[in-house]
């Protein structure tokens, strides 16, 4: 049978030992329950960024899905990378306060989504793309320190022309070489007159 040894405090000295290890429990306590309180997913959810294909020269449209669930200051860093390699191309940063009824314009533009940084949907070159979002929540009013949320987009493409244009040079082709056939014939009449 196992003895189970009661733990005494003898006087003052047992007492000062257990002031002390309260005391130095309780700022932790307190700082782990304040982490959970100010979690950054109390302020900030962010469930999808999507990007849809596009064609240099058009806007690069985002689809946002994104709740502000409490007033906070914070930043964001947005980084438009090539894919697959996912090397740098542009992005942009700024810093707001962060408010639960902002809404999003429509439709949200990589412009936009930037703040108007290097990188300008219209002006990405042909080419495979991914966008990753960074926000920084600014948490310090409460005595904690700030935390980061993050988020990867969709591979996406810029096409260098659309289909339809492709479509359409196909079927002037075509029209062409109709054309140049007819007067073939044409030609070849006349031809046979002479």
């Amino acid at each position: 049978m196992v003895q189970r040894k009661k733990l005494k405090f003898h006087g003052w000295w047992g007492l000062s030992m257990a002031a002390i290890m309260l005391a130095a429990w309780v700022p932790e306590l307190v700082r782990q329950t304040k982490d959970a309180l100010y979690s950054a997913d109390t302020f900030f959810e962010v469930r999808r960024v999507s990007v849809g294909n596009s064609v240099v020269g058009d806007p690069v449209i985002l689809d946002v899905d994104r709740s502000i669930l409490r007033e906070f200051n914070g930043s964001y860093v947005v980084e438009v990378r090539k894919f697959p390699q996912r090397t740098a191309y542009c992005g942009g940063y700024g810093s707001t306060r962060y408010h639960p009824d902002a809404t999003l314009p429509e439709p949200v533009t990589l412009k936009w989504w930037t703040f108007q940084g290097d990188c300008i949907g219209p002006n990405l070159p042909a080419g495979d793309y991914i966008i990753i979002t960074y926000w920084k929540i600014d948490r310090g009013e409460y005595g904690l320190n700030d935390v980061v949320v993050s988020i990867e987009s969709n591979p996406f493409t810029v096409a260098a022309v659309t289909p339809k244009e492709v479509t359409d040079a196909i079927r002037e082709r075509k029209v062409i070489q109709e054309r140049v056939q007819e007067l073939e014939v044409q030609i070849e009449r006349l031809r046979e007159v002479d």
